[in-house]
């Protein structure tokens, strides 16, 4: 079977894109005869409580686009982020799919299937640029981040990571993983995030670790209207490609199992045929992402069977049945049926009226049970949105205790310096010209150029001797050491020191040999600036480990991250301060404890200070809330925590659904409109119908037992 029939009448497709908090609902619309698709509308909404409520939020979008163009919407297709799909399957994640069904099923929809979005960019890309991609691509949503290695137009390479606040850090994190057997390539193109201009200049800034990249990578960022663009160029392609001649293998959005049909078997084998080409058919119709064929146009140009005349009546009923009740494959749902050819064939005239009245009224059954049974309305009854939004403080919110230990590791170059070596050391000759002086150890001894050097010990300088016409200079031997480490303390002999006393007459000392011993040397050493480098290098890694510690413990429990604490355990330096090293490290094991909360007795709190809040004949459930913890303080007294929470509340229009649903049964669609505005406080309402029998709409709408009511606030 080809991917799309063939039909020249343009035709409306819903395009949905799915994001983890929001989404865009798109209008396709195909021309044919121009083989073109093109973009009638564009709607983006957040979701209003996550995915919990995307099945109506995604219903009002439809709604609007519905209203605003005048059409019915019958086919969608969706476009996933990557981190919704399962990356060992390549299917969407069950999580995501039940409700991707439930969009389905709730508004009436066939499914086409679903596409990833980086796929539909990079086959834009290489379109647009007349060759297949080689690049890296970048999608961020607003908790992960997912990178694509494209080669040649294929992908080498994927991981997706949550996201922190650390862009450049999450993609480095995926960047090591892939560059052990691929290298990347030095263009990466990113797409959907708050601020891609600053994350941009942040990539080409970052100091991206050498082995990763051949040269600076170039960053690109793709706009909102490039991306809606490569949304509607690839259902185009997918609608008027080529090489379009087989359905394509699209991940399928199965909203049902086909139900089993029982297969009846007469001597032409005709029903069997029959019964095997209308489960093809439905096969195929379930496959995904597939425009089903035109069931009544098929019928209408099939040709008719030959069948044995044995036969003919019962064909002829059957096919009798299948056109009163106007919908081509009644009878895999229903078991065919006839009566006998004989039966009506009856000389009494009585048999021929009796049998005349049955068919009748078999008939007539039919007809009436088609519609009392598949006749379905669906009524939507609107209210005023009464959107309360309030902060509030929440007391005794009880808590959880728990923690996790992490443990990190860093290390520096160390940029002290120090000299080190040996001082000088040698003999000298104290002349004293006086009386008998006393050098104590230390003495000061210093050259004419200033080198000081120090007494080793104590001596005795004896008294000149006064021989009338002279005075004989008294000799002692001494020894010294240089004040201070370095070569040019060895001096030469016979070099002149001065003592530093003040002496009537000034005694002096001269070398007796060259002084020796003297070296010096720099090194380097761990200087304070070290430590306090390393230091904050550590609580930045400390910091990010508790983070992803707490953003763990978040996804299993309700985390109030205000109240998580974190304590340094152990500290151990690989060197002390001043001491020779070449490197310094630090190990650094902390202790994260962060505290949890139950989110029902939350909730019902809040429930309880909005009360007041609350209009009247509307109701409000724990639902219908959404809040975020701006702040809390604990008390260590009863381990619990006064919470203030930013709360948004809709409440919901109280209506008395049996009630209603009596009030409208039977009555013309005209006649319910101030039923429901007087009786039940409504603002609107709208219907929609499902029927075989699509006259009867205009003047007996609700005389039917199929009647689905919703309640939901105005667009």
């Amino acid at each position: 079977m080809g991917f799309f029939k063939k039909n020249n009448e343009a035709e409306h497709i819903a395009g949905i894109v799915l994001r983890q908090n929001e989404g865009v609902g798109l209008l396709l619309k195909t021309n044919p005869q121009a083989r073109d698709v093109v973009l009638a509308d564009e709607r983006r909404f957040p979701y209003s409580n996550s995915w919990e409520n995307i099945v109506y939020d995604i219903d009002e979008v439809l709604f609007n686009i519905e209203e605003e163009h005048k059409i019915k919407i019958k086919k969608v297709i969706f476009f996933v982020y990557a981190h919704l799909v399962d990356r060992k399957t390549g299917l969407v994640k069950s999580t995501y799919l039940d409700k991707i069904k439930e969009i389905v099923k709730q508004n009436e929809l066939e499914s086409l299937g679903y596409i990833e979005y980086n796929d539909v960019l990079a086959r834009y890309l290489g379109e647009k640029e007349q060759g297949p991609l080689t690049a890296i691509v970048v999608e961020i949503d607003t908790t992960a981040i997912s990178a694509f290695i494209y080669k040649s137009g294929e992908v080498v390479f994927s991981e997706t990571v949550s996201k922190t606040e650390n862009l450049t850090a999450d993609l480095e994190e995926i960047f090591v993983k892939s560059n052990k057997d691929t290298q990347l390539p030095a263009r990466i193109i990113m797409y959907d995030s708050s601020d891609l201009e600053k994350e941009s200049s942040q990539i080409l800034t970052h100091n991206w670790p050498e082995n990763l990249f051949i040269q600076l990578p170039k960053v690109e960022v793709m706009n909102p209207d490039e991306l809606t663009e490569a949304l509607a160029y690839e259902y185009k392609e997918q609608l008027y490609g080529a090489n379009q001649t087989t359905q394509p293998k699209l991940p399928p959005v199965v909203v049902s199992e086909a139900p089993e049909t029982e297969i009846k078997v007469d001597d032409s084998g005709a029903e069997a045929e029959d019964a095997i080409d209308e489960e093809a058919d439905e096969a195929e119709a379930i496959e995904g992402f597939v425009i089903g064929k035109d069931i009544a146009k098929e019928v209408e140009n099939e040709p008719v069977k030959e069948v044995p005349a044995s036969f003919e009546s019962k064909e002829e009923s059957v096919r009798e049945v299948t056109a009163v009740a106007g919908v081509s494959g009644l009878t895999s749902k229903f078991p065919r049926f006839s009566l006998p050819l004989e039966f009506l064939q009856s000389s009494s005239g009585k048999k021929k009226l009796i049998g005349g009245v049955l068919v009748v009224v078999i008939l007539i059954g039919v007809i009436f049970s088609l519609f009392f049974f598949l006749h379905k309305a669906e009524l939507t009854v609107l209210y005023q949105n009464q959107e309360i939004t309030k902060t509030i403080r929440i007391n005794g919110v009880k808590l959880e205790k728990s923690s996790n230990k992490v443990t990190e590791k860093t290390s520096i170059a160390t940029t002290g310096k120090k000299d080190i070596g040996e001082k000088a050391k040698g003999d000298v000759t104290i002349y004293n010209a006086s009386n008998e002086i006393k050098f104590q150890k230390g003495t000061k001894f210093k050259t004419a150029d200033g080198l000081v050097f120090l007494l080793d010990q104590d001596v005795t300088a004896d008294a000149a001797e006064d021989t009338g016409p002279s005075i004989i200079k008294s000799k002692t031997k001494a020894s010294l050491t240089s004040a201070e480490i370095g070569p040019k303390y060895n001096i030469k002999n016979d070099v002149r020191l001065t003592i530093e006393e003040k002496l009537d007459s000034e005694p002096f000392a001269l070398t007796t040999a060259a002084f020796t011993g003297g070296t010096l040397k720099e090194v380097r050493i761990a200087s304070k600036e070290d430590y306090d480098t390393i230091d904050a290098a550590i609580q930045k890694k400390i910091k990010k480990s508790s983070s992803a510690s707490i953003k763990k413990a978040s996804g299993e429990k309700n985390v109030i991250g205000d109240l998580s604490e974190v304590t340094i355990t152990d500290k151990t330096y690989s060197a002390e301060v001043v001491e020779q090293a070449e490197s310094l490290s630090l190990e650094v094991s902390a202790n994260v404890i962060f505290y949890s909360y139950a989110e029902e007795p939350l909730l019902d709190g809040i429930v309880e200070k909005l009360r007041d809040e609350i209009p009247e004949k509307y109701s409000l459930s724990k639902d219908n809330i959404t809040y975020q913890i701006i702040s809390g303080e604990k008390s260590d007294k009863n381990n619990s925590a006064e919470l203030t929470v930013k709360a948004t509340a809709r409440p919901v229009l109280l209506v008395d659904k049996s009630s209603l649903v009596k009030s409208v049964k039977g009555k013309p669609l005209k006649s319910i409109k101030p039923i429901i505005r007087d009786e039940f406080n409504a603002a609107g309402y709208r219907v929609a119908f499902n029927s075989p029998l699509p006259l009867i709409n205009s003047f007996l709408p609700f005389f039917t037992n199929n009647i689905t009511l919703k309640v939901a606030p105005l667009p």
